[in-house]
């Protein structure tokens, strides 16, 4: 459990959002000219990206690590309450059906047992 919890963290958490914010926000403010609106780029300046991404990375790291941990959270009271219920949704249309049954009754979408 704590092995799944921390891959989780770390895979949708640091590496699929804090990593990708770091590397757009460092980018985007290495091409931006001082004093000018946000939408005007100069040339690309390599020690305004050096010095932010010391900043930026590491607290790109601690805040993905946090969104992962509550998207994780989020997740296993989706899961516990889905399976209570005994209950998830069609694979093609979405809608809500119970563990008991065999075949949509919206699309008729049907599985083995």
């Amino acid at each position: 459990m704590l092995k799944e919890k921390r891959n989780f963290v770390i895979k949708n958490g640091v590496l699929g959002w804090g990593v990708p914010f770091w590397l757009i926000m460092v980018l985007w403010r290495s091409f931006q000219k001082p004093g000018d609106g946000i939408f005007e780029f100069g040339s690309f300046d390599l020690k305004k990206f050096l010095l932010e991404s010391v900043v930026y990375f590491p607290l790109s790291l601690i805040m993905g690590y946090f969104y992962g941990l509550s998207m994780y959270r989020f997740w296993e009271k989706y899961k516990k309450d889905r399976l209570s219920k005994k209950e998830f949704n069609c694979f093609k249309c979405g809608s809500i059906i119970s563990l008991n049954e065999t075949k949509c009754s919206n699309c008729g979408w049907s599985w083995n047992k």
